[in-house]
């Protein structure tokens, strides 16, 4: 067990921490969804660019690294992950970039459309006036009252 310690390929960063074999400095593998861009980096040191691939499927990132099973210091060894991640709104599947650095550090990098601006949620209420003889024309209380009564005795027939 103790050899087979550093192997933790195709491993996000909370995973490799919890498997112990990321310490603090090492790069490890992350994902960031921030502003304009979209950027997973990921571990995948024990495997060769012709064995990972990377695509675009129904507005999901997939990972896949494998190699058959071949012999190293240990014995037989066989590896193989898939990773997915939901590409977030606004990121463009046809614009997904990948490359492979010499320490074996995967990244893929979306860039996201930009967003446009909300409109404004205000509206400028025009204000009609009344002439005030008008019957929607604001009046005191008391004239209110009096227009009521008015009315009510109109419709009960007295006058």
């Amino acid at each position: 067990p103790e050899n087979l310690s550093g192997q933790h390929f195709g491993l996000d960063v909370n995973e490799m921490l919890a498997a112990g074999g990321l310490r603090s400095g090492t790069g490890g593998s992350q994902v960031v969804n921030a502003g304009d861009r979209f950027a997973v980096r990921l571990a995948c040191q024990h495997f060769t660019p012709e064995e990972i691939t990377v695509k675009v499927v129904d507005h999901q990132l997939v990972i896949h690294g494998k190699h058959e099973e071949r012999t190293d210091s240990h014995g037989w060894i066989q590896r193989e992950f898939t990773r997915r991640y939901v590409l977030p709104d606004g990121c463009d599947p046809e614009k997904v970039v990948s490359s492979l650095d010499a320490k074996g550090i995967l990244s893929i990098k979306a860039p996201k459309k930009a967003l446009p601006l909300p409109d404004k949620n205000e509206r400028i209420v025009p204000i009609t006036v009344f002439p005030r003889d008008h019957p929607h024309a604001v009046i005191s209380e008391a004239d209110q009252y009096k227009n009521n009564l008015m009315i009510l005795h109109q419709h009960a027939g007295i006058k």
